[in-house]
């Protein structure tokens, strides 16, 4: 009889409110922001289960640059990558010395604010912060990933389902029509509360509902 719910943000969409005013001072550039994971550079959560998927990591990553190169030159824009948190501090020797690669710890947050349009690997968590800003996201996959990570495949197409969004294969020859420059108003909505916080909750911070739950006053 004594339980109850306390609607809370997810953390994506708590530092987006703590750095809310902060980051209101960037300028919008043109640049296009790519979200990286983890493998096969560095162990992915496979390992974890002991089902580790070994990757041909020099045809990825040669695969990956190409790709991203080209979009520079179709979008006329400069791509900036974005490593997974856990890896931000160390250096992927793979990626192509030309590209921005952005250590900041809250990368995700600052830079997709202000970008013309977002490039995910996979189905990621970083999502929110497209959601969040209500820009464009395009997620991308390639031909080892269907053979050997047919999960990932799977997540990948479901979320861009969800979202509306694009789904394309880096090993496929594409063009701009392959990127959906437009969001669904209606399914970021959706995902925006059904996942990262609630109607009556999403200008107040958790520290202010963590507060008012520490003193009762509910």
């Amino acid at each position: 009889k004594k339980l109850f719910f306390i609607k809370f943000h997810a953390s994506d969409f708590a530092n987006y409110l703590t750095n809310k005013k902060k980051n209101n001072l960037y300028i919008k550039k043109n640049y296009i922001v790519f979200l990286d994971i983890k493998p096969p550079a560095f162990p992915g959560d496979d390992v974890s289960f002991n089902d580790k998927i070994i990757y041909n990591a020099s045809k990825w990553y040669k695969d990956l640059n190409n790709f991203l190169k080209k979009v520079e030159k179709k979008f006329n824009s400069k791509v900036i990558i974005v490593p997974h948190p856990s890896v931000r501090h160390l250096k992927n020797i793979y990626y192509d010395k030309k590209f921005n690669v952005s250590k900041d710890p809250d990368a995700s947050n600052k830079l997709i604010s202000k970008s013309k349009f977002v490039i995910a690997n996979g189905a990621t968590t970083a999502v929110s912060y497209c959601v969040i800003h209500d820009k464009p996201i395009a997620f991308i996959y390639n031909n080892q990933v269907i053979k050997k990570n047919p999960t990932m495949f799977f997540e990948t197409k479901n979320l861009s389902r969800y979202l509306s969004s694009k789904s394309i294969n880096i090993n496929d020859k594409f063009d701009k029509k392959n990127f959906c420059l437009k969001i669904n108003k209606r399914k970021y909505l959706k995902y925006k509360y059904n996942f990262l916080t609630s109607k009556n909750i999403q200008n107040i911070q958790n520290s202010e509902i963590l507060k008012k739950l520490i003193s009762n006053d509910r």
